[in-house]
C-alpha cells in the first residue's frame, strides 16, 4: 500500500493510518513471503552474531552436537565392544591414584568421576567421549572470539564441529581426545594471561598448564611453542617483566608436584613405557610413520576445510555465475 492510497483509504474510512503505518504493511507483507528456513537461519545468525546472547547459543550449539552424536555413535556401534583405552581409562578410575603407569592420571580422574555419575554403558562412554569435544569446541570459540569478532568465531566452531575428531572419530576416550578441552584451555589461559599479566592470570596459566601436562607428557612441546610466541611478540618485555610468567611456573610445579613425586616412587614407569613402545626404531620406520601420520590428519581436514571453501566461496561473483548455469 503506497502513502497515497493510505491517505485515500483515510479518507474514506475517517481514519489516517499515516506514512509509517503503511510501510509497516508492507513489511509484514513482505516477511509472509519469506521461506520459513531463511527466518529461522537470520534468527540463528542473529542470536549467534550477537555478543550478549553468543556464549548461551554456543554452549546450546555444544550440547545439541554431545548428543546427536552420542546418539549416533551408539547406534552405529551397537553390535561393537567398546574400544581398549576406553576399557582402560575406566579401569584407571576405579582408584583415583597420582599416576597409572602408561600416561598421566587425569584421564583415569575424568573416568572415574564420570561413571560414578552415569551407569556402565556403551552410551555412557559415547557420553563422555562427546561431552569432552562439546566442552572443547565451546573452549575453542573464547579463544577465537579474542581474536575474530563473533561471526568468524561461531564459522571457526562451526567447521571445528565437521571435524572428524570432534564426531566420529572421537568415538574413543582416552588421554588423547581429552587434549580437546586441556590444551584449548591452556591457550585461552596464556591469552589471558599475555593481555593481563596479572598474578591471578599467572596462576590459571600455571594451573591449566599443570592439567594439560597432567594428560599427556608432549604438552611440553605445546608449553614450549607459547613460550617461543611470546618471545617473538613486540610486547614480550611487558609480559616477561611482569608477575604473570613467573607465577605460571611456580603454579604449574606446585600443581605437577604430587605427581612428579609418584614418577620418582615408581621409577618413572610411564617413561620406561614410552621407550619400550617408541625406542629402538630406526630412522627409517621413524620417517614412514612419520608420513603417515601426517597424510593422515591432512585427510581429516578435507572435509571442514572443504565445506569452509564453499561457505566462504558462495557470495564471491564467479561462484554465482556458475550456480546461475546450473552447475
Amino acid at each position: 500500500m503506497s502513502d497515497a492510497s493510505s491517505t485515500e483509504t483515510g479518507r474514506r474510512t475517517g481514519k489516517n493510518p499515516g506514512p509509517r503505518t503503511g510501510l509497516r504493511s508492507r513489511q509484514k507483507a513482505r516477511l509472509r513471503h519469506v521461506p520459513v528456513t531463511r527466518r529461522v537461519a537470520a534468527w540463528i545468525a542473529a542470536v549467534a552474531h550477537d555478543p550478549a546472547t553468543s556464549l548461551r547459543f554456543v554452549i546450546g550449539f555444544a550440547v545439541v552436537h554431545a548428543l546427536l552424536w552420542t546418539i549416533i555413535l551408539t547406534a552405529l556401534k551397537a553390535a561393537q565392544d567398546v574400544h581398549m583405552d576406553v576399557a582402560e581409562a575406566y579401569a584407571w578410575g576405579q582408584k583415583f591414584l597420582l599416576g597409572y603407569g602408561k600416561h598421566p592420571p587425569l584421564a583415569g580422574w575424568v573416568a572415574g568421576v564420570w561413571f560414578r555419575i552415569f551407569p556402565v554403558t556403551d552410551w555412557a562412554t559415547y557420553a563422555l567421549a562427546m561431552t569432552v569435544a562439546g566442552t572443547g569446541l565451546v573452549i575453542c570459540w573464547l579463544i577465537a572470539v579474542r581474536v575474530v569478532d563473533h561471526r568468524r568465531a561461531m564459522f571457526t566452531v562451526a567447521m571445528l564441529a565437521l571435524y572428524p575428531v570432534f564426531t566420529f572419530k572421537g568415538f574413543k576416550y582416552n588421554p588423547d581426545l581429552l587434549q580437546l578441552v586441556t590444551l584449548p584451555l591452556f591457550v585461552l589461559a596464556y591469552l589471558e594471561a599475555f593481555q593481563k599479566r596479572t598474578v591471578m592470570s599467572g596462576i590459571w596459566l600455571g594451573l591449566a598448564a599443570a592439567l594439560a601436562l597432567m594428560t599427556k607428557y608432549w604438552v611440553l612441546t605445546m608449553i614450549g611453542a607459547a613460550g617461543l610466541a611470546s618471545l617473538l611478540h613486540p610486547d614480550r618485555m611487558r609480559f616477561w617483566r611482569s608477575p604473570a610468567p613467573w607465577v605460571a611456573f611456580a603454579a604449574c610445579f606446585a600443581g605437577l608436584l604430587p605427581h612428579l613425586w609418584w614418577l620418582k616412587q615408581a621409577d618413572f614407569l610411564p617413561l620406561i613405557y614410552a621407550d619400550d613402545v617408541y625406542g629402538g626404531r630406526t630412522f627409517g620406520t621413524t620417517l614412514r610413520l612419520a608420513s603417515i601420520y601426517l597424510a593422515h590428519n591432512l585427510g581429516l581436514l578435507l572435509l571442514p576445510v572443504s565445506f569452509a571453501a564453499i561457505a566462504l566461496a558462495w557470495k564471491l561473483q564467479w561462484w554465482k555465475s556458475l550456480r546461475r548455469r546450473g552447475f
